[in-house]
């Protein structure tokens, strides 16, 4: 496994008792709930937070102007893990993601799905995205089955939680 004692499980989803007008949310339209999403419990399973720490490089601490896409990169350094590429990200490297795929499928998340990931190379698709980093064993970039099976799973499961379209799905 890729995590230490400083990581955490990706913590259970609350719903609020009141509505933003203070009105109890019962007498407003149901929200999904996260256990209405079947992948939720396995995505606990697979994802371990492990936050970078904020920083100008890696990890500015810049909240996401408006989500529009979701972005699957592959890491281009052949046979590497997870922990790995975070400690890349975390050294400071002008450059991060919001999750990071293993080869054995297993998942770290870096920073809060709300927060800007330099992985896009323009402002713009930096402040519109979610990024996640894929693991691969050798030079041809090509997917674990461990990290290709993740990878549909989480991706799913953010569409969900988002409610994105297979358009919303970009290959960077």
């Amino acid at each position: 496994s890729t995590t230490d004692n400083s990581s955490t499980k990706y913590p259970p989803a609350t719903t609020p008792s009141q509505s933003a007008t203070g009105q109890p949310a019962s007498t407003q339209k149901p929200e999904k709930t996260e256990k209405e999403n079947p992948l939720n419990d396995e995505i606990k399973n697979l994802v371990t937070q492990k936050y970078l720490t904020v920083h100008e490089k890696s990890r500015p601490g810049y909240k996401l102007e408006e989500l529009k896409n979701i972005v699957i990169h592959y890491v281009a350094n052949p046979g590497t893990s997870a922990l790995q590429n975070w400690r890349y990200f975390e050294n400071k490297n002008s450059v991060s993601a919001h999750f990071i795929i293993d080869l054995d499928g297993s998942i770290i998340q870096c920073m809060p799905l709300d927060e800007v990931a330099w992985a896009i190379g323009t402002t713009e698709g930096n402040y519109s995205t979610i990024s996640i980093e894929c693991c691969h064993p050798d030079e041809t970039g090509e997917f674990t089955d461990a990290t290709y099976e993740s990878l549909v799973k989480l991706v799913s499961w953010l569409c969900q939680k988002y409610n994105f379209t297979a358009d919303q799905v970009k290959r960077h």
